[in-house]
């Protein structure tokens, strides 16, 4: 991972107010590595390295997804792994997408899933368009991207 691109985004979400963005150290890989696991498909690495830092970040007033402890994952729709089952339960067609925000009035963001592993890219179904396209090279890149639109003021 980009060292370089962690810095910039770590000294971003830290200047945010805990409401919007918390430091976390309370998902325990052994979650992650569960859903993996029960899911078949592995999470993108700097979605990874945020979920297990700072948890979820509020962005056009949803929160991203993250992964609850196992035996809460049917329960908890803010669960990344619960929302890939439910989402391809509801639409065969998004076997192949996995969803992390949904920001009703712009759009959707997700990982493509190729031989189930989603991809570092991000993108975005836009609402506006009903198009399909690349938004960011990875989450960070994402992030970098969505936290001055949102929070300038912090900044």
């Amino acid at each position: 991972m980009e060292t370089k691109l962690i810095e910039q985004i770590t000294e971003m979400l830290d200047k945010l107010p805990n409401s919007i963005c918390n430091r976390n150290t309370s998902i325990d890989e052994s979650w992650i590595e569960a859903g993996e696991s029960e899911f078949n498909l592995k999470l993108p690495e700097y979605y990874r390295w945020f979920i297990k830092n700072y948890d979820f970040i509020t962005l056009w007033g949803e929160s991203t997804k993250t992964v609850f402890p196992p035996e809460y994952r049917d329960e908890a729709d803010q669960d990344i792994f619960y929302t890939y089952s439910w989402n391809v339960n509801y639409d065969k067609n998004n076997h192949d997408k996995l969803f992390f925000l949904e920001a009703n009035d712009i759009g959707f963001f997700y990982f493509k899933i190729i031989n189930n592993k989603a991809a570092e890219e991000v993108y975005c179904f836009d609402l506006s368009t009903g198009e399909h396209g690349l938004y960011a090279e990875n989450f960070l890149d994402f992030l970098k991207i969505e936290i001055p639109k949102n929070y300038s003021n912090y900044l």
